[in-house]
Protein backbone atom coordinates (compact mmCIF):
# COMPACT_ATOMS: atom_id res chain seq x y z
CA UNK A 1 0.00 0.00 0.00
CA UNK A 2 2.52 2.66 0.44
CA UNK A 3 4.49 1.58 -2.45
CA UNK A 4 0.91 3.03 -4.09
CA UNK A 5 1.45 6.26 -2.41
CA UNK A 6 -1.40 8.86 -2.33
CA UNK A 7 -3.69 6.82 -4.27
CA UNK A 8 -3.35 4.47 -1.52
CA UNK A 9 -4.71 7.32 1.23
CA UNK A 10 -7.86 5.70 1.50
CA UNK A 11 -6.52 3.31 3.37
CA UNK A 12 -3.76 5.11 6.08
CA UNK A 13 -6.28 4.52 8.65
CA UNK A 14 -6.60 1.03 8.31
CA UNK A 15 -2.53 1.01 8.16
CA UNK A 16 -2.61 3.23 11.20
CA UNK A 17 -4.29 0.76 13.26
CA UNK A 18 -0.56 -1.73 13.13
CA UNK A 19 0.81 1.18 15.28
CA UNK A 20 -0.04 -0.61 18.20
CA UNK A 21 0.86 -3.89 16.81
CA UNK A 22 4.11 -4.82 18.33
CA UNK A 23 4.98 -8.11 17.19
CA UNK A 24 7.81 -9.10 15.06
CA UNK A 25 8.81 -11.48 12.93
CA UNK A 26 12.14 -14.00 13.89
CA UNK A 27 11.78 -16.59 11.51
CA UNK A 28 14.73 -14.94 9.60
CA UNK A 29 16.87 -14.97 12.53
CA UNK A 30 18.38 -18.60 12.49
CA UNK A 31 19.34 -18.28 8.49
CA UNK A 32 20.94 -15.03 9.45
CA UNK A 33 22.73 -16.73 13.34
CA UNK A 34 23.96 -19.19 10.48
CA UNK A 35 25.51 -17.30 8.07
CA UNK A 36 22.70 -17.86 5.41
CA UNK A 37 20.71 -14.74 5.19
CA UNK A 38 21.29 -11.38 5.87
CA UNK A 39 19.58 -9.51 8.53
CA UNK A 40 15.54 -8.97 7.15
CA UNK A 41 14.90 -5.18 6.75
CA UNK A 42 12.74 -4.03 9.61
CA UNK A 43 9.87 -2.93 7.74
CA UNK A 44 9.57 -6.84 6.97
CA UNK A 45 9.92 -7.59 10.44
CA UNK A 46 7.84 -5.21 12.26
CA UNK A 47 4.47 -4.38 11.40
CA UNK A 48 5.12 -0.92 12.93
CA UNK A 49 7.87 -0.14 11.63
CA UNK A 50 5.72 -1.30 7.71
CA UNK A 51 2.91 0.83 8.94
CA UNK A 52 5.20 4.22 9.68
CA UNK A 53 6.94 3.52 7.01
CA UNK A 54 3.51 3.72 4.67
CA UNK A 55 2.01 6.08 6.32
CA UNK A 56 4.90 8.33 5.07
CA UNK A 57 4.88 7.09 1.59
CA UNK A 58 0.85 7.93 1.24
CA UNK A 59 1.65 11.50 2.69
CA UNK A 60 -1.10 11.19 5.30
CA UNK A 61 -0.72 14.37 6.89
CA UNK A 62 -3.54 13.28 9.31
CA UNK A 63 -1.22 10.83 11.24
CA UNK A 64 1.97 13.14 11.63
CA UNK A 65 1.50 13.87 15.52
CA UNK A 66 0.80 10.26 15.92
CA UNK A 67 4.04 9.24 14.18
CA UNK A 68 6.08 12.19 15.64
CA UNK A 69 5.25 10.56 19.57
CA UNK A 70 7.11 7.53 18.26
CA UNK A 71 10.08 9.51 17.95
CA UNK A 72 10.47 9.01 21.67
CA UNK A 73 9.54 5.16 21.56
CA UNK A 74 12.11 2.87 23.30
CA UNK A 75 12.88 1.09 19.75
CA UNK A 76 15.26 2.49 17.72
CA UNK A 77 14.10 0.92 14.53
CA UNK A 78 10.43 2.31 15.10
CA UNK A 79 12.43 6.05 15.58
CA UNK A 80 14.35 5.59 12.46
CA UNK A 81 11.04 4.70 10.06
CA UNK A 82 9.39 7.18 11.99
CA UNK A 83 12.03 10.01 11.09
CA UNK A 84 12.28 8.48 7.42
CA UNK A 85 8.04 8.78 7.38
CA UNK A 86 8.12 12.44 8.46
CA UNK A 87 10.56 13.39 5.95
CA UNK A 88 8.82 12.13 3.16
CA UNK A 89 5.68 14.11 4.61
CA UNK A 90 7.04 17.32 3.53
CA UNK A 91 5.30 20.43 5.17
CA UNK A 92 3.15 18.69 7.27
CA UNK A 93 6.13 17.55 9.31
CA UNK A 94 7.37 21.00 9.96
CA UNK A 95 5.59 21.03 13.27
CA UNK A 96 7.90 17.98 14.21
CA UNK A 97 11.43 19.70 13.42
CA UNK A 98 12.20 20.12 17.31
CA UNK A 99 11.24 16.78 18.19
CA UNK A 100 13.44 15.33 14.64
CA UNK A 101 16.04 17.36 15.97
CA UNK A 102 16.62 16.11 19.60
CA UNK A 103 16.87 12.86 17.65
CA UNK A 104 20.37 14.03 16.08
CA UNK A 105 21.94 13.24 20.17
CA UNK A 106 19.99 9.18 19.53
CA UNK A 107 21.90 6.58 20.92
CA UNK A 108 21.84 4.60 17.91
CA UNK A 109 24.11 6.59 14.96
CA UNK A 110 21.73 4.70 12.59
CA UNK A 111 18.80 7.71 14.16
CA UNK A 112 21.20 10.15 14.12
CA UNK A 113 21.96 9.50 10.54
CA UNK A 114 18.86 9.25 9.77
CA UNK A 115 17.58 12.65 11.61
CA UNK A 116 19.95 14.77 9.73
CA UNK A 117 18.61 12.89 6.20
CA UNK A 118 14.89 13.95 7.39
CA UNK A 119 15.96 17.85 8.27
CA UNK A 120 17.80 17.94 5.47
CA UNK A 121 14.52 16.96 3.49
CA UNK A 122 12.44 19.29 5.21
CA UNK A 123 14.36 22.24 4.79
CA UNK A 124 14.97 22.96 8.69
CA UNK A 125 17.56 25.81 8.05
CA UNK A 126 17.46 26.48 11.50
CA UNK A 127 18.62 23.33 13.09
CA UNK A 128 21.68 23.50 10.34
CA UNK A 129 24.31 23.94 13.64
CA UNK A 130 22.80 20.67 15.20
CA UNK A 131 23.75 19.07 12.20
CA UNK A 132 27.21 20.67 12.01
CA UNK A 133 28.01 19.23 15.11
CA UNK A 134 26.91 15.66 13.61
CA UNK A 135 30.11 16.10 10.71
CA UNK A 136 32.43 15.12 13.89
CA UNK A 137 30.09 12.17 14.40
CA UNK A 138 31.97 9.08 15.45
CA UNK A 139 30.17 7.15 12.80
CA UNK A 140 30.94 7.29 9.10
CA UNK A 141 27.32 7.08 8.39
CA UNK A 142 26.20 9.70 10.26
CA UNK A 143 28.78 12.39 8.71
CA UNK A 144 28.29 11.68 5.42
CA UNK A 145 24.34 12.06 5.66
CA UNK A 146 25.66 15.59 7.99
CA UNK A 147 27.09 16.99 4.88
CA UNK A 148 24.57 15.76 2.69
CA UNK A 149 21.77 17.37 4.79
CA UNK A 150 23.69 20.46 4.92
CA UNK A 151 23.60 20.46 1.19
CA UNK A 152 20.20 19.84 1.14
CA UNK A 153 19.54 22.97 3.25
CA UNK A 154 20.79 25.21 0.44
CA UNK A 155 24.07 27.84 -1.19
CA UNK A 156 23.62 30.39 2.51
CA UNK A 157 24.29 27.24 4.57
CA UNK A 158 26.63 25.40 2.68
CA UNK A 159 28.66 28.99 2.10
CA UNK A 160 28.28 29.58 6.24
CA UNK A 161 29.79 26.07 6.76
CA UNK A 162 32.17 25.27 4.16
CA UNK A 163 35.31 25.52 5.93
CA UNK A 164 33.80 22.84 8.22
CA UNK A 165 32.85 20.82 4.92
CA UNK A 166 36.00 21.36 3.50
CA UNK A 167 38.16 19.82 6.65
CA UNK A 168 35.67 16.60 5.82
CA UNK A 169 37.34 16.14 2.31
CA UNK A 170 39.95 14.62 3.95
CA UNK A 171 38.13 12.01 6.43
CA UNK A 172 38.59 8.31 6.23
CA UNK A 173 35.31 7.30 4.56
CA UNK A 174 35.35 7.56 1.27
CA UNK A 175 31.11 7.92 1.48
CA UNK A 176 31.64 10.86 3.48
CA UNK A 177 34.10 12.53 0.78
CA UNK A 178 31.77 11.83 -1.88
CA UNK A 179 28.80 13.50 0.58
CA UNK A 180 31.01 16.35 0.87
CA UNK A 181 32.29 16.95 -2.39
CA UNK A 182 28.19 16.94 -3.63
CA UNK A 183 27.21 19.50 -1.02
CA UNK A 184 30.40 21.62 -2.23
CA UNK A 185 29.23 21.48 -5.39
CA UNK A 186 25.76 22.77 -4.58
CA UNK A 187 27.53 26.26 -4.52
CA UNK A 188 27.97 26.28 -8.07
CA UNK A 189 30.13 29.08 -9.72
CA UNK A 190 29.91 30.42 -6.59
CA UNK A 191 32.36 27.63 -5.02
CA UNK A 192 34.66 28.45 -7.31
CA UNK A 193 37.47 28.96 -5.16
CA UNK A 194 36.55 25.22 -4.00
CA UNK A 195 37.98 23.87 -7.17
CA UNK A 196 41.56 23.51 -6.96
CA UNK A 197 40.52 21.88 -3.13
CA UNK A 198 38.06 19.48 -5.25
CA UNK A 199 40.95 18.80 -8.18
CA UNK A 200 43.02 17.29 -5.74
CA UNK A 201 40.83 14.16 -4.96
CA UNK A 202 41.05 13.41 -8.27
CA UNK A 203 43.65 11.35 -7.21
CA UNK A 204 41.78 10.11 -4.43
CA UNK A 205 42.60 5.86 -4.15
CA UNK A 206 38.39 5.13 -3.91
CA UNK A 207 36.86 5.33 -7.81
CA UNK A 208 33.44 6.49 -6.75
CA UNK A 209 35.54 10.03 -5.08
CA UNK A 210 37.61 10.36 -8.06
CA UNK A 211 34.11 9.91 -10.60
CA UNK A 212 32.40 12.80 -7.67
CA UNK A 213 34.76 15.23 -8.00
CA UNK A 214 34.63 14.74 -11.96
CA UNK A 215 31.07 15.89 -11.35
CA UNK A 216 31.77 18.48 -9.29
CA UNK A 217 34.02 20.54 -11.22
CA UNK A 218 31.54 20.77 -13.89
CA UNK A 219 29.12 22.83 -11.69
CA UNK A 220 31.35 25.09 -10.64
CA UNK A 221 31.91 27.69 -13.80
CA UNK A 222 34.76 28.81 -15.17
CA UNK A 223 37.14 27.67 -12.05
CA UNK A 224 35.78 23.79 -12.45
CA UNK A 225 36.61 23.81 -16.30
CA UNK A 226 40.67 24.95 -15.67
CA UNK A 227 40.59 21.07 -14.59
CA UNK A 228 39.74 19.62 -17.59
CA UNK A 229 43.15 18.07 -18.31
CA UNK A 230 43.16 16.79 -14.76
CA UNK A 231 39.70 15.34 -16.37
CA UNK A 232 40.91 14.38 -19.29
CA UNK A 233 43.48 12.31 -17.58
CA UNK A 234 40.87 9.97 -16.03
CA UNK A 235 39.56 8.63 -19.51
CA UNK A 236 42.85 6.16 -18.83
CA UNK A 237 41.68 5.30 -14.92
CA UNK A 238 41.51 1.60 -14.37
CA UNK A 239 37.69 2.21 -13.06
CA UNK A 240 35.52 1.91 -15.77
CA UNK A 241 32.85 4.43 -13.66
CA UNK A 242 35.73 6.92 -13.51
CA UNK A 243 35.81 6.46 -17.39
CA UNK A 244 32.49 7.40 -17.66
CA UNK A 245 32.32 9.63 -15.12
CA UNK A 246 35.60 11.85 -17.02
CA UNK A 247 33.89 11.13 -20.72
CA UNK A 248 30.42 13.11 -19.56
CA UNK A 249 32.12 15.59 -17.53
CA UNK A 250 34.32 16.63 -20.35
CA UNK A 251 31.21 17.58 -22.09
CA UNK A 252 30.10 20.04 -19.61
CA UNK A 253 32.99 21.47 -19.49
CA UNK A 254 33.21 23.45 -22.71
CA UNK A 255 35.65 24.92 -24.75
CA UNK A 256 38.70 24.15 -22.18
CA UNK A 257 37.35 20.38 -23.46
CA UNK A 258 37.64 20.57 -27.20
CA UNK A 259 41.23 20.00 -26.76
CA UNK A 260 40.98 15.89 -25.45
CA UNK A 261 38.54 15.10 -28.39
CA UNK A 262 41.16 12.66 -29.63
CA UNK A 263 41.65 11.21 -26.27
CA UNK A 264 37.55 10.63 -26.34
CA UNK A 265 37.54 9.06 -29.29
CA UNK A 266 40.08 6.64 -28.17
CA UNK A 267 38.21 5.77 -25.08
CA UNK A 268 35.14 5.05 -27.48
CA UNK A 269 36.89 3.20 -29.56
CA UNK A 270 38.40 0.77 -26.97
CA UNK A 271 35.83 1.17 -24.23
CA UNK A 272 32.18 -0.49 -23.09
CA UNK A 273 29.13 0.25 -24.18
CA UNK A 274 28.62 2.66 -21.30
CA UNK A 275 31.80 4.25 -21.98
CA UNK A 276 31.13 4.86 -25.78
CA UNK A 277 27.51 6.46 -25.01
CA UNK A 278 29.19 8.72 -22.43
CA UNK A 279 31.46 10.08 -25.25
CA UNK A 280 28.63 10.18 -27.88
CA UNK A 281 27.04 12.61 -24.87
CA UNK A 282 29.89 14.45 -24.44
CA UNK A 283 30.62 15.05 -28.15
CA UNK A 284 27.20 16.40 -28.46
CA UNK A 285 27.52 18.72 -25.76
CA UNK A 286 30.99 19.85 -27.34
CA UNK A 287 29.49 20.05 -30.48
CA UNK A 288 32.79 18.90 -32.51
CA UNK A 289 33.49 16.39 -34.66
CA UNK A 290 32.79 13.01 -33.00
CA UNK A 291 34.42 10.49 -35.44
CA UNK A 292 37.67 8.90 -36.36
CA UNK A 293 40.35 11.30 -36.70
CA UNK A 294 39.62 12.58 -40.56
CA UNK A 295 36.12 11.58 -40.69
CA UNK A 296 34.31 14.22 -42.81
CA UNK A 297 32.35 17.01 -40.34
CA UNK A 298 29.59 17.07 -42.69
CA UNK A 299 28.86 13.39 -42.20
CA UNK A 300 28.49 13.55 -38.67
CA UNK A 301 26.92 17.38 -38.13
CA UNK A 302 23.96 19.04 -39.34
CA UNK A 303 23.80 22.46 -40.25
CA UNK A 304 23.59 23.40 -36.84
CA UNK A 305 24.88 20.68 -34.69
CA UNK A 306 22.21 18.96 -32.55
CA UNK A 307 20.47 16.09 -33.25
CA UNK A 308 21.50 15.24 -36.50
CA UNK A 309 24.80 15.12 -34.76
CA UNK A 310 23.58 12.74 -31.90
CA UNK A 311 22.40 10.44 -34.64
CA UNK A 312 25.45 10.07 -36.36
CA UNK A 313 27.46 9.68 -33.47
CA UNK A 314 25.56 7.07 -31.61
CA UNK A 315 25.72 5.41 -35.11
CA UNK A 316 29.38 5.33 -35.36
CA UNK A 317 29.79 4.13 -32.36
CA UNK A 318 27.80 1.02 -32.71
CA UNK A 319 25.12 1.96 -30.48
CA UNK A 320 21.54 1.37 -32.94
CA UNK A 321 19.35 0.95 -29.85
CA UNK A 322 20.18 4.82 -28.14
CA UNK A 323 19.41 6.24 -32.26
CA UNK A 324 15.65 6.72 -31.80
Amino acid sequence: LGGLGTAAAGAAEAVAGLLADLAEDERWLPHQVGGGAPREPMAMRKPRCAAVVALGAMHSAVHTKAIAELLDDGDWELRFCALEALAGLGVAAREAVGRMAARTEDDAYPVRAKACFALGALGAEEEADRIVELLKDPAQAVRAEAAAALGALGEGVVREYSSELVRLLQDVSNNVRTATIRTLATLGPAGGPYAAVLARLLGDPMPDVRAEVCVALTQLGAHGAAFAEDVAALLEDPAPEVRVSAARALGSLGDEAAPFAAALRQLAAMGTGEERRAVAEAFVKLGINGGPAGAPAAALRDAGGGGGFAVAVLELYREPDLVE
